[in-house]
């Protein structure tokens, strides 16, 4: 959690912890005091001081002999504003009940005395204390108070400072619109009064607004110069939230280095100027980025500064996050025990702050690690759960009930008792149909599994069809593909155990249809939508504001959620609160569905299978050829589903294999293959090993006879495994000697990329980019051999060889082949980029930067019948490179281009070697112009496999290829054969 930068240059400024991981919270700002003498001694200078520092039982101590001197001496307005000093202090410290009681003192002070230029200052402070309680009505209502007051007594800065505050609301519930404009009439003030200081804190806050709506790119240029007029006006609490804040953005684009490195010089900063709070948060922060990385150990040791920092100036409020990141990153270490401590120490800081809902989320999550530490932690699991029943009686909210039933669920599951998980979802089937809760899908794939251990066959499709239902309909309320992906990976276990009991049921063909579902469908989407409507780029602003609105809905049933957690005994308070964000959210969705009829933008959603609308395997079969037959993995918790589509339609094989243990020794492949060193001896059990589970079963069945060309369709782990160099244990022979392979992304999309447009080139009219010879020497070798080989212009080399001149090649039916470097980003797979020459002179346009981004690729109107990416890891994505991420990868380079319309593209799967990739893009170049490009690439993997020098799959089975399949040329185009 983060604090951002404060709206007013003044030493009282003051801020609140966020409301969900790796935000930094929204600017606040308070009203300063005077520095004056007192007969105790202490200045007010003194409490300013220590409330700067952080030091906030200090500071409150301070201000309240400040406010008893002030009252002995008569000074009603020295009083109201050491209480409302003093109710800031009490806030920061986490200490609200005592904030609320001084600050309505010090309001009712100034009320009665007629203090009418200090009321706003009282408002603008109690709006904060309710926008730090979740308030956001009422805190909505003070700003606004506080503005007016402003307004009445002329103080045009405070009016304009309380309107930035509201914005603050706006921020945290999703409007963002109305956040730009609140903070960007708060810049229009500071330039007008040319208060650098203002400007910066402006600044930032709009590069807030941009990072949290999902634009981190957009939050850059504006966090850069707010940190400009921070250190112009040497304000380095300023200084330091801009820092921080510009390496939150770069870690939403997946540059961690980046983050940190700018992170490192926001604690820098707070450490120097002992900014005691803003120095928590880096740490917390920086602890978070390193466990994200995998750098669970670095992430435990910040945090356990962090930890004692908090403690040392009383920030317990934040505590209870450190907590249960500590038990996040014990539990991804292995140490069951030491997570369950930090969970059990979240609790306990939870429920020192009152926070009833987060001390049940504890105790469930105490539970669930319980019961994995076996029989040793059954007491401990008992008593969790005892405790949540009780929690959840308290509470006594719709939420409340689900929360609890479904941790009970998932605990029954953890300890294999399918009928406890049946009977802790049926207490709460009457709860499950609120909007505001959204848990249904899990509750029905608790279920599905479940009827699935008791061979309950079904009843667990009846559940399995619900829960995959459910998760569909999140799919098409989804404008953007790479989301739409996304949630099915995250939730392929929902459509695993659908998979499952359907094939025990005898539903082959079925069976198929839903395993082909839970991969991304981005693929066909397009081109569907491509068909339905040629205007695609009119519909980018429509798309734009649909996931903005689609952000701010899911923000409110999340804050919703929450506000439904309090009991009756509290609901006089929550009820407003409630109405509140249920009127914001109805306005929301009437926003989205106006939007959805005037643009029409819903037609290019998920294409889902609730609606029975994905091509019919039929379809799928028509479109391969004799020699062709096609391979599609599932990869389930505890097991791998083969299906062969062929000459004998769809068969399914089923193999006893768990997830974890399938993708660990994909990763020891990779590893043995994707180097130069490694021997036979160590490499080849292995490579042998995943065939026999892979592709010997259809082999043994008789599947494959005939087959010359094999589609491959992984999933999960599978997609970053070189097939082309799995080895036959009874041949010693890799797979790519006896079949030629193509990769796509999903089944269904075969029929699709074979049914679209086919635009051919001609070997001349081939553009070749090498932007980096000095770099990459054998870049230059490759593109002027391919050059020689097909006949073609001169060409683009180093400066030439610029990202606008690329874009416009793409646009042109030609072959493109670029040899460069390509760059994965594996936390953000939108951003991962290939890099290209900057053109001389040019301006900071992303079109013309030299990074050309996957973000930038799905835009391009792409022609080319074929892109050759010889780079690094243009193939693979993010769920290779991160445990976060499972399952088929939608933002790949490869596939980017294949989405934006390129007939074909070659990408590799691994860093390559620059001689090794120039002898391969000859080779392929060499054959391709009598070949398909599938045939061209299984010719140049098995030439470079005769050589010598390249024989290691190393320098060839990095190398896949996707898409339609068919010839590149007009000249030597076979006939399509259709079976």
């Amino acid at each position: 959690m983060r604090i951002a930068s404060w709206l007013v240059a003044v030493i009282a400024s003051c801020g609140v912890i966020a409301s969900c991981r790796r935000d930094r919270p929204a600017t606040r700002q308070t009203p300063a005091g005077d520095s004056v003498f007192h007969k105790t001694g202490i200045t007010q200078a003194d409490a300013d001081g220590a409330y700067s520092r952080g030091e906030y039982d200090s500071a409150r101590v301070m201000y309240v002999r400040l406010a008893g001197d002030a009252e002995q001496q008569h000074d009603t307005l020295r009083l109201a504003k050491m209480s409302t000093q003093a109710g800031l202090a009490s806030w920061r410290g986490g200490r609200y009940p005592e904030a609320r009681k001084l600050g309505e003192r010090a309001l009712a002070l100034k009320i009665a005395a007629g203090l009418k230029a200090e009321l706003a200052k009282s408002h603008n402070a109690l709006g904060l204390l309710a926008y730090n309680e979740g308030r956001f009505s009422q805190a909505i209502d003070a700003f606004t108070r506080a503005e007016a007051a402003a307004n009445a007594v002329g103080d045009s800065a405070a009016a304009i400072k309380a309107a930035g505050n509201r914005g603050l609301v706006y921020t945290d519930i999703g409007d963002f619109p109305k956040a730009r404009v609140a903070f960007g009439a708060m810049l229009e003030f500071a330039r007008a009064k040319d208060d650098t200081q203002l400007q910066g804190n402006s600044l930032t806050n709009l590069g807030m607004v941009e990072e949290r709506a999902g634009a981190p790119a957009v939050a850059l240029p504006l966090l850069f110069d707010a940190l400009r007029f921070e250190r112009a006006a040497k304000f380095f609490a300023g200084e330091e939230n801009a820092l921080g804040q510009i390496g939150a953005a770069y870690q939403a684009m997946g540059e961690p280095q980046l983050a940190i490195a700018y992170l490192d010089s926001a604690l820098a900063i707070a450490r120097s100027n002992e900014l005691r709070q803003p120095e928590a948060d880096d740490l917390q922060l920086l602890a978070e980025y390193r466990g994200e990385m995998g750098d669970h150990a670095r992430a435990l040791d910040l945090l356990a500064q962090a930890s004692a920092l908090a403690d040392s100036v009383g920030l317990r409020n934040i505590q209870g996050a450190i907590a249960r990141a500590q038990a996040r990153s014990m539990l991804a270490l292995g140490d069951i025990p030491g997570a369950r401590r930090r969970a059990e120490a979240a609790r306990q800081f939870h429920a020192d702050a009152g926070s009833t809902f987060a001390q049940l989320q504890d105790e469930l999550s105490i539970a669930e690690l319980a019961r994995r530490e076996g029989v040793s932690g059954i007491d401990a699991e008992k008593a969790a759960l005892d405790t949540a029943r009780r929690l959840a009686g308290l509470i006594d909210s719709r939420v409340a009930r689900v929360e609890l039933g479904l941790g009970e669920a998932r605990v029954a599951e953890l300890a294999h008792d399918p009928r406890g998980v049946l009977k802790s979802i049926e207490r709460i089937r009457q709860d499950l149909g609120a909007a505001a809760v959204g848990n249904e899908w899990e509750a029905s794939a608790l279920e599905a599994r479940a009827y699935l251990a008791l061979g309950r066959l079904p009843e667990a499709i009846r559940s399995g069809r619900a829960a995959v239902g459910a998760v569909e309909r999140v799919r098409s309320r989804l404008a953007s593909g790479a989301l739409r992906a996304s949630v099915a990976a995250d939730r392929s276990a929902v459509y695993g155990a659908l998979v499952l009991a359907l094939l025990r049921h005898n539903e082959t063909q079925e069976a198929f249809k839903v395993a082909d579902a839970a991969r991304s469908r981005a693929l066909l989407e397009h081109l569907a939508a491509a068909r339905r409507d040629s205007t695609r780029a009119s519909q980018t602003g429509a798309l734009a504001a649909a996931e903005q609105l689609l952000r701010r809905i899911d923000k409110l049933v999340d804050l919703l959620r929450v506000a439904d957690t309090a009991s009756p005994r509290r609901r006089v308070v929550t009820d407003d609160q409630t109405g509140f964000l249920s009127r914001q959210l109805a306005d929301s969705r009437r926003d989205y569905e106006m939007l959805m009829q005037r643009s029409a933008v819903a037609d290019h959603g998920s294409m889902s299978i609730a609606r029975g609308d994905l091509p019919d395997p039929a379809r799928l079969r028509a479109s391969l050829r004799p020699d062709e037959a096609m391979i599609e993995y599932f990869v389930g918790q505890n097991s791998l589903v083969t299906f062969v589509i062929g000459a004998r339609g769809i068969q399914a094989l089923e193999a006893p294999v768990t997830e974890d243990g399938l993708a660990s020794r994909i990763r020891l492949a990779r590893e043995l293959v994707g180097r130069r060193d490694a021997t036979r001896s160590a490499r080849d059990p292995v490579l042998s090993g995943l065939y026999d589970l892979l592709i010997a079963p259809a082999k043994r069945a008789g599947l494959l006879d005939g087959v010359r060309t094999l589609i491959v369709v992984p999933h999960s782990a599978l997609a970053y495994l070189p097939f082309s160099a799995l080895i036959d244990p009874a041949s010693t022979k890799y797979l790519v000697e006896s079949f030629d392979v193509l990769e796509l992304p999903s089944g269904s999309s075969l029929a699709a990329v074979r049914g679209a447009r086919s635009d051919v080139g001609r070997t001349e009219e081939a553009a070749l980019f090498a932007p980096f010879p000095a770099e990459l020497p054998a870049s230059r070798a490759e593109v002027d051999t391919i050059s020689r080989l097909l006949r073609a212009p001169a060409p683009f080399l180093g400066s030439a060889a610029t990202e606008s001149t690329f874009r416009a090649a793409l646009g042109q039916t030609r072959v493109v082949h670029v040899a460069t470097h390509g760059v994965l980003n594996p936390r953000a797979p939108m951003f991962s980029r290939i890099e290209l020459a900057r053109a001389y002179g040019a301006s900071g346009l992303p079109s013309n930067d030299g990074r050309l981004e996957v973000h930038e690729v799905l835009a391009l109107p792409i022609r080319s019948p074929l892109v050759f990416l010889s780079g690094c890891e243009t193939g693979t994505g993010a769920a290779w490179s991160t445990s976060f991420a499972r399952g088929d990868d939608y933002a790949t380079l490869a596939e980017a281009f294949l989405y934006a319309g390129a007939r074909n593209v070659i990408s590799t799967l691994w860093r390559i070697e620059d001689r090794g990739a120039a002898a391969f893009a000859s080779s392929f170049y060499a054959a391709v112009g009598t070949k398909s490009p599938v045939e061209a690439l299984g010719s140049a993997q098995r030439a470079l496999l005769a050589t010598g020098q390249f024989a290691s799959p190393y320098y060839w089975a990095a190398y896949v290829v996707s898409g339609d399949g068919r010839s590149l040329f007009a000249q030597n185009r076979p006939p399509v054969s259709v079976q």
